[in-house]
């Protein structure tokens, strides 16, 4: 195994010092100009609040650990079920899931270093329960014993993840950041024994569970308000998210926006997001009154960096204080990080959160841009390629004895390297560690990514109608430099748009036609600046497995 090598060629250092430098003048020439404000100032303006997280939490946590779980599975019986049940009863069909507690239980022993835990063992995730290899939880019934602090346990497989380490290096780098919650993260091997016979089921990350004792162990306000994001644009949301003593009240509904993880007064979200969709009044203001301006410009930078483009609606956690209006964003659910994809798509820095009205009012105002610039790079000094080479050389044997050398291993091979056609660059283990130690570029080239994407349009929505007439139109793109935008309306027949059978652009937000021509499909509306930057809408489609980025359906 080769836990020293970088593996890059001398020549991708050069090129990648020439890039830094390209990108220090970016950086030094990046100033956005003032756009004229057209908004009112209310009257408040109370002091910043900083978001004061205690960080010896972390120090119950080794990286370079893995704890061996020994799990013991009961016999069933009325209440619980065998782990057969359990992995086949996913409870997930059409994007949705049950509520955790009406999954099935498996009754467990779990035995860590010669000590016993009683509890119960069932699924966790969402899409995740459909893959051959499961992520579990399992739940402590003792609250005074229980693992390091935590009696929610749970075991992520990462089954998408061809490293199973983007989970636990993302967080490992966040215990550092100032201005951010993280959660605590373990290795665990899991070994499950049922009816006599012992199976090895790899590797796992241990993600702590956001509830009360989170808070706590963390020094933050055990009877805060702590809300997961299922999809939550900070729009109104009249009649779905209301308070808990309104008529018009649904926990059911709620939930499917904002999910409840710890005290259910909605009185202050409700006040945070009338204040947010004034537009009478100042977002400046709304921010300095409601938020840690300091938090969310790193919580924005930091995922910047990792490309964690699943951030924008969803996989966070809103967290308040009790005695106090601030709202704080906490990072949740990062293996999607620093994955090659999305390079040129709008899902990327300020742009991926453009569909966000709390964000896409923040941003319109250029010295918040400028003031993120600021934080891209004093985050980015955690992620330079040395530092992650070198978290990347503590993580490579756990990979080696506790992935390539478990079960984890079969599924690997029949997933990636049986199936060239979609991992051209993974042939064999070689390949493997290459492209592993490669993840500690990733950052960098996020990094100069960023700078790129402020220069174009920012994404928009597209739309269709049709009756005597053919008519397309789209909202207006917001260009930070002010610069003129055109739009070009291109009409293919197939949702690749290699077919195009329609073009034209104009400085207009809509185009109307008498008669589209025969075999139209799909369409697409480019937004170009003045200086040839490029963007595409929001809008996507999906055909035969493949999502088409800005592309619409004619119907």
């Amino acid at each position: 195994m080769k836990t020293n090598r970088l593996g890059i060629p001398i020549i991708f250092l050069i090129c990648l010092g020439s890039v830094l430098l390209l990108s220090v003048e970016i950086q030094e020439k990046y100033v956005v100009e003032p756009i004229d404000p057209v908004e009112e100032t209310i009257e408040y303006h109370p002091p910043e609040l900083f978001l004061n997280e205690d960080k010896s939490v972390y120090d119950q946590d080794s990286d370079g650990y893995v704890d061996i779980f020994e799990v013991t599975v009961y016999p069933p019986d009325d209440i619980y079920h065998d782990l057969g049940y359990i992995n086949t009863n996913i409870n997930y069909i059409a994007g949705s899931y049950s509520e955790d507690t009406l999954d099935p239980q498996a009754r467990i022993t779990l035995q860590i270093d010669g000590i016993d835990y009683e509890g119960t063992l069932e699924l966790r995730g969402q899409s995740s329960r459909l893959l051959d290899q499961k992520s579990y939880k399992i739940k402590l019934f003792d609250d005074v014993n229980a693992f390091k602090g935590m009696r929610v346990l749970n075991l992520n497989k990462h089954y998408k993840d061809n490293f199973r380490i983007r989970n636990k290096l993302a967080y490992d780098v966040l215990e550092e950041m100032d201005n951010l919650i993280g959660l605590r993260t373990r290795f665990v091997r899991l070994y499950i024994t049922e009816g006599g016979k012992r199976s090895d089921f790899g590797l796992f990350t241990l993600v702590e569970q956001p509830n009360k004792a989170f808070l706590s162990s963390h020094g933050l306000d055990a009877d805060g308000q702590l809300y997961k994001a299922e999809f939550f644009e900070f729009l109104r949301y009249d009649g779905v998210l209301e308070a808990s003593s309104s008529p018009l009240y649904s926990e059911e509904n709620f939930n499917q926006h904002l999910e409840v993880r710890e005290n259910p007064d909605h009185d202050k979200l409700v006040y945070l997001l009338e204040s947010i969709n004034d537009p009478k009044n100042n977002i400046n203001d709304v921010i300095t009154h409601h938020f840690s301006r300091e938090n969310i410009l790193s919580y924005v930078a930091i995922n910047t960096l990792l490309d964690n483009y699943d951030s924008n609606s969803r996989n966070y956690l809103l967290y308040s204080p009790a005695y106090s209006h601030i709202w704080y964003f906490v990072l949740w659910d990062l293996d999607k990080t620093m994955r090659e994809e999305e390079k040129e798509h709008w899902s990327f820095g300020v742009s991926n959160y453009w569909g966000v009205e709390l964000f896409n009012r923040f941003f319109r105002d250029p010295d918040n841009v400028n003031l993120l610039v600021e934080r891209v790079e004093e985050i980015y000094a955690s992620f330079t390629p040395d530092k992650m080479t070198s978290r990347l050389e503590t993580y490579a044997p756990i990979i080696q004895a506790h992935m390539i050398e478990s079960v984890d291993y079969g599924y690997f091979k029949d997933d990636i390297l049986d199936s060239r056609h979609r991992h051209p660059d993974l042939n064999t283990l070689d390949d493997f560690w290459d492209k592993y130690y490669e993840l500690a570029y990733l950052p960098t080239e996020n990094r100069e990514r960023f700078y790129r994407n402020l220069e174009k349009p920012y994404p928009y929505f597209i739309h269709f109608e049709q009756d005597e007439t053919a008519h397309f139109s789209w909202d207006l793109s917001f260009d930070m430099q002010g610069d003129a935008v055109t739009y070009t309306l291109l009409v293919a027949s197939d949702a690749a748009m290699t077919d195009i059978l329609y073009e034209e652009t104009t400085g207009e937000l809509s185009i109307e036609l008498n008669t589209l021509p025969e075999g139209s499909r799909y369409y697409t509306i480019k937004a170009t600046d003045e200086h040839g930057n490029q963007q595409l809408p929001f809008n996507q489609t999906l055909y035969d497995g493949t999502i088409y980025r800005g592309v619409e359906v004619i119907d």
